[in-house]
């Protein structure tokens, strides 16, 4: 007799088509609802992941924490997935996806001193070849999805191996069929977790539970579960968990088929809109990354959590209300300002180790752990007598007074003679410079200090996007789908009146100079 494994969950977006305060209650009325069903229920198991959730009910509910703690240890209770949300599994940067699983990880071992060892990401939209590796990185061996689905892309089985290079790390991987959750159990519903299966394999899963708002198992989908055990021929339905499944396929797992590269892609849409969203977030995680580099990680937790909150696939994706967004956008900014200053704290602490200097300073940090070669702006503040312009007949020289090749550029505020000037500099990781800025040119030195041509000048380039150069191609499509791009898997190759494209059109050059021009932002 083979068994599908009936796995009750919640499926829970703590922010979608409500604020993430709504997300909160949803979680508490759920954990609340699959503790009276376990109460109730001795032989059903319960699993829920995402380690955002639990943090919340713990800090908001200890009581009802306690409560799940007591199932957990008792094995009624699975704690899946291990990540600190559900992520879109495309848009975060790999560093950035490597902290989303390291924080959950680690707050499961910190409360139950074990995490989960199979990752479960079932409404993600696409799944990038990066994720093998990271789970293996991080002690995970399986993981379960469902998007994109079998009308979006074929596979060889619902149950397979998956590595995203040839020669990579592997995990095993099921993908849901038809749904993650369900308001009314059929027996047609669980049939169809009995399809698509691999020769000779007499497992499956079918996923029981109110989802997306939360909700859970219900009394009546438990007992349809109990009174159609044998109802489907060959076949027969239990209570389980995903460890349980994972556990009982493992011995077929080397004959399993294997799937070589990204696992792509539902939700086209979403990779379009609310692109502020997606800006603010990557513009976060570098500060973030920087900040773990140049001042140490363990106190950029806190924006840790709130980014990767909100790598949720729903939020990060753009298709939560809009009015949900506002609190969305503070919470990354405050995670990126927070950055912002540690890094900048930390800079002024190593300063003070560099040695006292008459002339005035351009100090310039690397705060990376890859090595930095490219441009430097700056507006130094030039301090002169009330009424007396500031000098600006200075040279740039490193710490070994050698010139370094400048240009003077328009400076952001056109006033009090302010000066913005570049230049190139090379940096190892993590490693703080020092230029100077001298008034008297050493005798025989190179002329260093280039002059820019300004947008009020004559005979400035202009800039054009040849065929073959870096720049975007503006094309202009009809889109009449929702905000996923639900019922396509791909845009026209080409618009359909190419009269009506939009077109490039020459571009006058702020200010040039030999080393650096600049164009309109």
């Amino acid at each position: 007799m083979a068994t599908v494994h009936l796995i009750l969950n919640a499926h829970l977006d703590p922010i979608w088509l409500w604020p993430w305060q709504a997300g909160l209650d949803a979680a508490l009325a759920t954990c609340r609802s699959a503790c009276e069903r376990l109460d109730a229920h001795p032989d059903v198991r319960f699993t829920q992941g995402e380690a955002w959730l639990y943090r919340e009910v713990e800090r908001a509910d200890p009581a009802l924490f306690a409560r799940m703690r007591g199932h957990i240890a008792a094995g009624r209770w699975e704690v899946a997935g291990g990540w600190w949300t559900q992520p879109d599994c495309n848009l975060p940067s790999g560093f950035a996806l490597r902290q989303q699983i390291a924080l959950g990880m680690e707050w499961f071992r910190d409360r139950f001193g074990s995490a989960p060892r199979i990752a479960c990401n079932p409404d993600s939209f696409g799944h990038a070849a990066t994720l093998p590796a990271l789970m293996r990185a991080a002690g995970q061996e399986a993981y379960v999805m469902m998007r994109p689905q079998e009308s979006e892309l074929a596979l060889p089985a619902r149950l397979f191996r998956w590595r995203g290079q040839p020669d990579g790390a592997e995990v095993t991987v099921f993908r849901i069929a038809d749904a993650y959750c369900t308001r009314t159990v059929t027996r047609d519903f669980v049939q169809r977790a009995t399809t698509d299966l691999p020769a000779g394999c007499e497992h499956t899963m079918c996923f029981i539970g109110v989802g997306d708002h939360g909700g859970g198992p219900t009394e009546a989908q438990i007992a349809w579960c109990r009174a159609n055990r044998d109802a489907i021929p060959g076949w027969r339905l239990e209570f389980s968990t995903l460890a349980r499944f994972f556990a009982a396929v493992a011995p077929m797992t080397a004959a399993l088929p294997l799937v070589v590269g990204e696992l792509q892609q539902h939700a086209i849409g979403c990779y379009s809109v609310q692109r502020s969203v997606k800006t603010a977030i990557r513009r976060a995680e570098h500060l973030l990354a920087r900040a773990d580099a140049f001042v140490g990680p363990a106190g950029q937790r806190r924006g840790w959590e709130r980014v990767c909150l909100h790598h949720f696939h729903d939020t990060l994706g753009g298709t939560c209300i809009p009015s949900a967004y506002r609190q969305v956008k503070d919470a990354i900014g405050g995670a990126a300002a927070d950055a912002d200053q540690a890094l900048h704290h930390e800079l002024r602490r190593r300063l003070r180790a560099l040695p006292d200097d008459a002339r005035q300073r351009l100090v310039v940090a690397n705060a990376s752990n890859q090595p930095f070669n490219g441009w430097i702006e700056h507006e130094p503040w030039l301090e002169s007598p009330e009424g007396i312009p500031a000098r600006q007949d200075f040279t740039v020289v490193d710490d070994a007074d050698r010139p370094v090749p400048s240009q003077r550029l328009e400076p952001e505020a056109l006033c009090h003679g302010l000066v913005r000037i570049a230049f190139r500099a090379a940096l190892a990781p993590n490693e703080v410079r020092a230029y100077h800025l001298d008034y008297k040119v050493p005798a025989g030195a190179p002329v260093n200090d280039i002059p820019s041509r300004w947008r009020e000048g004559a005979g400035l380039p202009t800039l054009t996007f040849a065929d073959g150069e870096l720049a975007p191609r503006l094309v202009a499509l009809a889109d009449d789908s929702d905000t996923w791009s639900h019922g396509r898997d791909r845009y026209a190759d080409a618009p359909n009146d190419a009269q009506d494209q939009p077109v490039w059109s020459p571009l006058t050059a702020i200010c040039a100079g030999p080393l650096v021009a600049r164009a309109p932002e």
